[in-house]
């Protein structure tokens, strides 16, 4: 675009201009990071506490919240202070809007949407993986053996990945399409429960599984693949509460219990509505895993959801219980003025 010069007359307006731009800008930013709005009604791809930034509030470390740290990307409170006059004042009412993310069901044109990075990748069931580890570490201490210590880094990652196709056709997998590089051949179950105590071996065992798959691979038949949830998509149900009354003269701290068990109440209530809804009945998690076989074509989407709106959605899937979000109210003097409460 050619840049053209300001007429004298047009200046006196920019301000406007500019405040309206500035304005415009801060509003859309708000919602991108909060999800307020519609660019948050559904997040695609990773939960909504890794997608926004400010605006939410989530569970703390402490289950009590009695030992929790103040943390600036993890906040769990939420505060507000006001003042009332003594005199004209001794009752409030309180009302608030909010929005929780339940998870939900993709469709077939947003799990192939590149822009969502939702594509599944399927790994080998935990048993073959180890059977894999195993036999690719007997076939490198063979080629150890035979090239003595004359062989070079380069060619020991190609021998890893030559010895991983190999026995990944023996299988029936494709071959992996991992950084081998980052794949560790550590000791099976077996060999590990054979030199560690119980406790022991389940941790190492956790600790032995790797991924060795990075891309899409349906191709993998389903009785060799580790079933997996369905990629995550959360969708913003709204939550209106209140309006309540509070009286500051009554003891604020059963008031404050009465109105989380309320809260509570409330969001499970709005979520029960949404899964009556179409859209919910539609798109609620069902808790389904899914095997290779489900995400080959459109069809096979359909019939995996078809089976999945077949069953009951149950908000326990959903929501934790209790949800566990609460309110405090505290009352105290204003020591700015004798006539004002906080």
């Amino acid at each position: 675009m050619k840049p053209t010069s300001l007429n004298s007359k047009d200046i006196p307006r920019l301000e406007e201009l500019k405040e309206g731009v500035c304005d415009s800008i801060i509003n859309l930013t708000f919602k991108r990071v909060s999800g307020f709005g519609p660019s948050g009604a559904v997040v695609f791809g990773r939960k909504p506490s890794r997608h926004f930034v400010s605006g939410f509030l989530l569970p703390g470390f402490d289950p009590t919240g009695e030992d929790d740290e103040t943390s600036d990307i993890r906040i769990n409170t939420h505060g507000l202070d006001f003042a009332l006059s003594k005199a004209d004042h001794t009752q409030c009412t309180v009302s608030g809007t909010l929005a929780v993310y339940v998870r939900g069901l993709p469709e077939w044109e947003e799990l192939t949407d590149k822009r969502y990075g939702m594509t599944p990748i399927f790994q080998p069931t935990a048993e073959l993986r180890r059977k894999l580890k195993s036999a690719v570490r007997s076939r490198l201490e063979a080629w150890r053996n035979d090239r003595g210590q004359s062989a070079s880094y380069p060619e020991y990652l190609n021998a890893k990945q030559e010895a991983y196709s190999a026995e990944c056709r023996l299988v029936g997998l494709p071959a992996p399409n991992v950084n081998l590089e980052e794949v560790a051949l550590q000791p099976n179950a077996q060999e590990v429960k054979e030199a560690l105590n119980d406790n022991e071996a389940d941790e190492a065992e956790n600790a032995a599984e790797d991924a060795i798959y990075a891309q899409a691979n349906t191709s993998i038949p389903d009785h060799l693949a580790d079933p997996m949830p369905p990629p995550d998509i959360w969708v913003r149900v709204p939550v209106v509460l209140g309006p309540w009354n509070v009286d500051l003269a009554v003891d604020l701290k059963s008031r404050s219990e009465e109105l989380s068990r309320e809260i509570d109440l409330t969001i499970k209530k709005c979520v029960s509505d949404w899964l009556q809804s179409e859209d919910g009945r539609n798109r609620a998690f069902r808790g389904r895993k899914i095997v290779p076989s489900d995400c080959v074509s459109a069809q096979a989407w359909s019939i995996y959801l078809k089976e999945c709106r077949s069953q009951v959605p149950h908000i326990d899937q959903l929501l934790p219980n209790p949800f566990g979000l609460k309110v405090n109210l505290q009352s105290s003097c204003d020591r700015r003025s004798k006539d004002a409460s906080l």
